[in-house]
């Protein structure tokens, strides 16, 4: 990582340089590597500057960014409050943010949602933010279409009814009959119809193919075995990529955040469903079951001698119900640990082993994988800090 110092140069501008060194008199040579001005980088070398390149990633661009949010509708719904810093104009899956106008400290996302937007408080676009600051998972904000307002319909006013008034008649002089003077008529002229213009028919638009859409590249935590279904239930969680975030209905598993790497064959479980994947395509999900118990033998009873009291039967025992696991997220670590409670524990909440903070992710099962732990308690507050 790029640190920052003072140094010398030997001209009125670090593009003109010859030498860059540690001390005001010119006399100790800066030690050989690249050395940059956030505009220009050279490399020294024997106390030689180099020709000087261009430096695009040492740009620094602001966005401002929301708090920690569980889901992008709500990332993308919440006004920004914050800063967070790129080397790149327009960051993408991937990139790194960082706290600091000189790029120097990762932002720690805790693998959080934020919403973002380079110039206003409302987010263009949401990611997952991991506690390395690396981006993923980035999708648009839906700018909500507004209710038209409706019209008010307008009242109509009423006719007022006609009062009927008798007229009043008056007398009048009979008139001599006019004769009358004739008119001459035009003859009305019968219409031709125009002859029709030929015209080309136009050409029919071929329509342009869509475009084929992208597919999404999400995180998702599964456990992994070449064995079986229920053997995969019961393994360690690692970090593997999907084309969604939801188990049962993603369709290709991959290794790597650009999914392009293919998982290995071989059975997968997010601890509640397992599914088979070929490398080609994955298989239905089938519920993870517990392994059924080995039944205990009754002891048979030594014969009494005559008279041989009646056998009472043996009560069947009610068989005790699997225990609930519930998962929780390191917030410094990511890793899962499970938990029982009496009572489903909330959602997104934040709990405390007395070291470290944990979150509670919503998963719950009877085939718990490891660690299985007993000290968590909850604070009161949600998300990681």
């Amino acid at each position: 990582m790029a640190t920052q110092g003072t140094y010398y140069f030997d001209t009125a501008s670090f593009s003109s340089a010859t030498a860059i060194f540690t001390d005001e008199a010119l006399s100790i040579c800066a030690p050989d590597g690249r050395y940059s001005d956030n505009t220009i980088v050279r490399e020294q070398v024997n106390c030689v500057l180099l020709p000087a390149q261009t430096c695009p990633s040492c740009v620094s661009v602001s966005y401002n960014k929301t708090t920690f949010q569980t889901t992008s509708n709500l990332a993308c719904s919440t006004s920004t409050s914050s800063n967070i810093y790129f080397n790149v104009a327009t960051p993408g899956n991937g990139d790194i943010g960082y706290a600091d106008v000189g790029l120097t400290t990762p932002f720690a996302g805790g693998d959080g949602w934020y919403g973002l937007d380079v110039s206003t408080t409302t987010p263009s676009f949401a990611v997952v933010i991991s506690s390395a600051g690396i981006l993923s998972s980035k999708i648009t904000c839906v700018v909500p279409t507004p209710t038209p307002i409706p019209t008010p319909t307008p009242t109509p006013i009423p006719t007022p009814t006609p009062v009927p008034v008798a007229p009043t008649p008056v007398p009048v002089a009979p008139s001599p009959t006019p004769t009358p003077t004739p008119v001459p008529v035009a003859p009305t002229p019968v219409p031709v119809a125009p002859t029709p213009v030929p015209v080309a028919p136009s050409p029919t638009p071929t329509p342009s193919p869509s475009p084929s859409p992208t597919p999404t590249c999400a995180i998702i935590f599964l456990k992994y075995s070449n064995v079986g279904g229920n053997n995969a239930c019961n393994e360690g969680s690692a970090q593997y990529y999907a084309d969604n975030g939801t188990f049962c209905s993603a369709s290709t598993i991959y290794t790597d955040s650009g999914c392009t790497t293919l998982a290995p064959i071989g059975y997968y479980s997010d601890g509640v469903n397992y599914r088979y994947w070929n490398q080609a395509s994955l298989l239905a999900c089938q519920a993870c079951t517990a392994p059924s118990p080995s039944p205990t033998p009754t002891p048979t009873p030594t014969p009494t001698p005559t008279p041989s009291p009646t056998p009472t039967p043996t009560p069947t025992p009610t068989p005790t119900p699997a225990p609930t696991y519930y998962r929780f997220i390191n917030c410094s670590t990511s890793q899962f640990v499970w938990q029982t409670f009496g009572s489903a524990p909330t959602n997104n909440g934040r709990y405390f082993n007395g070291i470290q903070y944990f979150r509670h992710d919503g998963t719950s099962t009877t085939l718990p994988g490891s660690p299985i732990v007993s000290n968590l308690t909850f604070v009161g507050q949600f998300g990681c800090p």
